[in-house]
């Protein structure tokens, strides 16, 4: 997507600003989806809660999307991000490592999630249905294809919208199609989409309007621009008007 290869993919907002911070040109259009308990932290079962992770050993890939939930959920429950001890460890190889008694919680993501809890009898302390609009996935453009092509982006996010539309309606054959597709059941998609939360119009119409709070775009990526400068991956801050474009989203009526 980067190198140009593609014009529209789905990146979080995470990633889609370290690229961009690296130079990419890329803009989201419609926040299709946000993480509402398919990304958690999992931790021995003698560990009950947050607080008390302090001083333990912790599986996170650094500079990742996961470590800046790690954060954010420490802070909340009254920790510093130094009061644990972080171990870097490759996102898809964390659950497996937690089965094997290498840490005391990991932070991770389904089906992972399920595979620490019930493979190394881990404890779910934290999902990010407790903080709605933390993890946010977003269909993104480049630049220039936006500014080219105005018209094809505003089919694009139309036919997204006739698409959420006929989910809310008619979920059960919506489910049984992308069942099909992905040679899985109904029942596993269905509950696919408790934990990764599919938005609607009025949710974008929300979601690319200025404010401080997780339910705007613009309020989570101001807490991802500080936790990048706090970490020395970048040095100042980034420009959101740059690379979110609310124009589609409120096109479609």
């Amino acid at each position: 997507m980067v190198d140009g290869k593609m014009d529209e993919n789905i990146f979080n907002v995470f990633n889609l600003m370290i690229y961009n911070a690296e130079g990419a040109k890329l803009v989201a259009v419609i926040n299709v989806d946000t993480s509402f308990g398919a990304d958690a932290i999992v931790a021995r079962q003698e560990i009950k809660s947050i607080w008390e992770l302090k001083g333990k050993k912790i599986g996170v890939q650094k500079k990742t999307y996961s470590e800046h939930i790690l954060d954010i959920v420490l802070k909340k429950n009254g920790l510093s991000p130094n009061d644990v001890i972080k171990i870097d460890f490759l996102e898809e190889k964390v659950a497996d490592a937690f089965i094997n008694g290498t840490f005391d919680a990991i932070i991770t993501w389904e089906p992972f999630v399920t595979e620490a809890i019930e493979k190394g009898n881990g404890r779910k302390l934290f999902d990010t249905s407790e903080i709605p609009g933390i993890c946010p996935a977003l269909s993104v453009f480049h630049s220039k294809f936006v500014q080219e092509r105005p018209g094809d982006v505003l089919a694009f996010v139309n036919v997204w919208h006739k698409t959420t539309l006929y989910i809310k309606e008619h979920p059960e054959d919506a489910f049984k199609i992308i069942a099909d597709i992905y040679s899985v059941s109904i029942d596993e998609v269905k509950s696919f989409t408790t934990v990764d939360k599919i938005l609607d119009l009025q949710a974008n119409k929300i979601a690319f309007t200025y404010a401080s709070g997780f339910d705007s775009l613009y309020g989570i990526s101001l807490t991802v621009n500080k936790f990048m400068i706090d970490k020395g991956m970048i040095e100042k801050k980034m420009d959101s008007s740059e690379f979110f474009n609310g124009y589609f989203i409120r096109r479609i009526k």
